[in-house]
């Protein structure tokens, strides 16, 4: 199986066959290009490998879905018009955009490839695929049933009116909301339908002895109930589908979200934290499902049945609506206190969580230095305390259970009590005392539930704001942002008075430090540890933001450029190499997309590394795990550095890549720096080895933050500190 065949977002798992057009020619166009040329209309500048990226691995089977969730994720909105035969008024009403001007519309039909249709002065055209220049017109009748889409970028408007983006994405699942709501009053009608049963049979047929309604009752009981049961079904798949939309939209967007933050916020962020925001996704997901959704939907409807009471007993009413009010009275007040022990258990879990994290990543380093006895103290002591916090949570929780159960309880009793009172005063029958009770028990299940929800509410409120919190956070350009440049990049780079330090207060990593990497030239970087070598490099990648000074790429300064198109075009080897988990392939795969399997065993044959994959029983379809603990030092190394091959960038970054390499290794290492030359990459290699000073054209000498030398390698040999290589 080739490489191409085993990539999830080549273009041709996208594209269906083609349409019977007699107007067109050439190949089918497929989704992503397709959505591709109508972004560019409408003033994105990404290219089509953003695209791709933003369609799922796996799609829902729908295509339109899957082309408006990947709009979505580009930062636009599509708006879905669907016929089963189409007229030049369906199209021109379809194409027509806020501003009122007609726009292009992707058309994907049921059955064949989709089309980009682009508004003329005598119809709608399509571009012929054989001949770009040319354009074809179409007939509006001869699309077969399918859809048309008109994508455009969100209201600006509409934004501002949600100032919490949270808020702005549950407000999407309103309509739904709104349909469950409706579902949930005819089931309460329902509902109320079966006291009024038992209130018959008790005061008509048994009073009365009429058996002959009681055949009518009890259909009319049984359908009421079957209809309720039904009804309540489908409102748990309306609320499941809300539930399952937001859970998606919210956790693409924070995981995206955190993935395009500046590395200053995500290298801070302990693993313990970022867990913490997939449970703040949970937690949201929530909101729409499970006790608090139900709580949501059936307390409002609890007046259905306190009128019911009233019209059946009369002043009876009035104990469920005092029992509403205290049920109310204790969820405020039971709300601050767990809201205080809620917040002490999450802060006791993390904690505990932090360190089970830091054993599992340092395990041999804790086995190697004797320290087990420790650490296991420590996770003891951290386990203990999260234990207490948590079980003093849950007490808390439980009493509140228990006085809601109680308070249940009571305002039931209150009703049998004066419900008999009023049975023995003449002015209530026994059907309706039965009937009254089994409203209250209806009424009090939903109030109960509610007064349970609203304890999470904290918690609820607390994910909101982190989510929030996160979202208001300024990311990196999206690829696409009009104001980010893709220029093609050659490979110059230099550093003009560039300084860096990683917070306000602390002592600069850099300091007005200035150099200038020609293309194609390989400049070694030197310095003690701390010196700020691996920094240089993650400037140069975009990865860190200088505080002073600036970084010119062919010209450019570096903050100008889309970020992500910049790393595309640097290959970047850091210091502790590592694979991603899955598969060597899926790893190249990773790195270049469109590679063969004869460019990934070209690659490994100049990174010396082709022996060793063939050695292994899977080759290129090993499978490796995130810490990659399953391959030597060495082969890891080789590896990245056939990544390195694989992507042929123009500008290479390389932190120490020699390191686990044996003299083999290191002699086709300065093989493949030859080779990187040869091609015209610009090479900056931090390295504390002297014999790659040979190859080097240029050397940066770091002191303390700053140039102590940089010029030909052939100068600096006399220059450098003793022991610094």
């Amino acid at each position: 199986m080739t490489a191409q065949s085993r990539h999830p977002l080549r273009a041709s798992s996208l594209a269906w066959p083609a349409a019977s057009l007699d107007a067109l020619t050439g190949p089918a166009l497929t989704v992503p290009d397709g959505l591709h040329g109508l972004l560019r209309e409408a003033g994105w500048t990404g290219d089509v490998t953003d695209v791709r990226d933003a369609f799922a691995i796996k799609g829902s089977g729908t295509p339109v879905i899957d082309v408006l969730n990947a709009a979505s994720r580009l930062g636009f909105v599509g708006d879905v018009t669907r016929r089963r035969a189409f007229t030049p008024g369906t199209l021109a009403q379809a194409a027509r955009s806020r501003a009122g001007v007609a726009v292009p519309l992707l058309y994907l039909p049921d059955h064949g490839s989709p089309l980009v249709l682009y508004p003329g002065a005598d119809g709608w055209v399509v571009r012929d695929r054989a001949h770009p220049g040319a354009r074809s017109r179409i007939e509006a009748g001869s699309l077969a049933p399918g859809a048309v889409i008109r994508f455009e970028e969100p209201d600006p408007l509409a934004v501002r009116e949600h100032p919490s983006w949270l808020r702005s994405q549950v407000k999407r699942q309103m309509p739904l909301v709104a349909w469950a709501l409706l579902l949930t009053l005819f089931a309460t009608l329902a509902a109320v339908a079966n006291p009024l049963f038992v209130m018959a049979v008790y005061d008509k047929v048994i009073g009365a002895e009429a058996t002959d309604v009681l055949v009518s009752l009890s259909v009319g009981a049984v359908l009421a109930a079957v209809f309720e049961m039904l009804l309540r079904r489908l409102r748990g798949r309306v609320m499941n589908r809300a539930s399952l939309r937001l859970g998606y939209i919210v956790g693409n967007a924070v995981f995206g979200r955190l993935l395009t933050l500046p590395s200053q916020f995500t290298e801070r962020a302990s693993i313990a934290s970022q867990i913490a925001r997939v449970k703040d996704i949970d937690r949201i997901r929530d909101l729409l499902s499970g006790p608090l959704e139900q709580a949501i939907l059936d307390t409002p409807f609890t007046l259905l049945f306190i009128v019911a009471v009233a019209a059946v007993g009369g002043w009876l009413a009035v104990i469920p609506v005092i029992a509403m009010l205290l049920f109310g009275v204790l969820a405020v007040a039971g709300n601050r206190v767990m809201r205080r022990r809620t917040t002490v258990a999450a802060r006791s879990n993390a904690r505990r969580q932090l360190i089970a994290l830091e054993m599992m990543d340092r395990m041999r380093a804790i086995r190697a230095t004797g320290s087990t006895g420790i650490w296991l103290r420590r996770f003891r002591d951290s386990v203990v305390g999260a234990a207490r916090a948590n079980e003093q949570s849950a007490a808390a929780s439980q009493g509140l259970a228990a006085v809601g159960q109680s308070l249940g309880t009571l305002a039931a009793l209150a009703t049998l009590f004066a419900g008999i009172h009023m049975v023995l005063g003449g002015s209530l029958t026994t059907g309706g005392l039965i009937a009254c009770m089994m409203l209250v028990w209806r009424l009090l299940g939903p109030l109960q539930r509610g007064f349970m929800a609203t304890t999470r509410l904290g918690q609820l409120a607390a994910s909101a704001r982190q989510i929030d919190s996160l979202m208001e956070t300024a990311p990196e350009p999206a690829p696409g942002d009009p104001g980010a440049e893709r220029p093609v990049i050659r490979g110059e780079i230099v550093f003009n008075r560039v300084t860096f330090r990683y917070g306000r207060e602390t002592d600069p990593i850099l300091a007005a430090l200035s150099f200038k990497a020609a293309r194609g030239d390989i400049v070694a970087i030197l310095g003690r540890n701390g010196s700020g070598k691996s920094t240089i490099l993650k400037l140069v990648a975009g990865l860190y933001t200088a505080s002073g000074g600036n970084i010119r790429v062919d010209g450019r300064d570096i903050r100008q450029f889309d970020p992500t198109y910049l790393r595309r075009a640097i290959a970047h080897v850091p210091q502790v190499p590592a694979l991603f988990h899955g598969t060597i392939r899926d790893n190249f795969l990773m790195v270049e997309p469109r590679a063969t399997t004869d460019d990934m065993m070209r690659a490994l044959e100049n990174a010396d590394a082709l022996s060793m994959i063939e050695a292994l029983k899977d080759g290129l379809d090993t499978a490796c795990d995130g810490k990659s603990v399953a391959l030597p030092k060495g082969v890891l190394s080789r590896l990245a550095l056939a990544r390195v091959h694989l992507r042929r960038a123009p500008i290479v970054l390389l932190d120490e890549p020699a390191t686990g390499l044996d003299f083999v290794g290191e002699f086709a290492f300065i093989g493949a720096l030859e080779q990187l030359r040869a091609r015209g990459s610009t090479v900056l290699l931090v390295t504390h080895r002297r014999q790659y000073l040979g190859i080097a054209d240029k050397v940066l000498l770091l002191e303390n933050g700053t140039s102590r030398y940089f010029g030909p390698a052939d100068k600096i040999r006399e220059r450098i500190p003793e022991g610094m290589i």
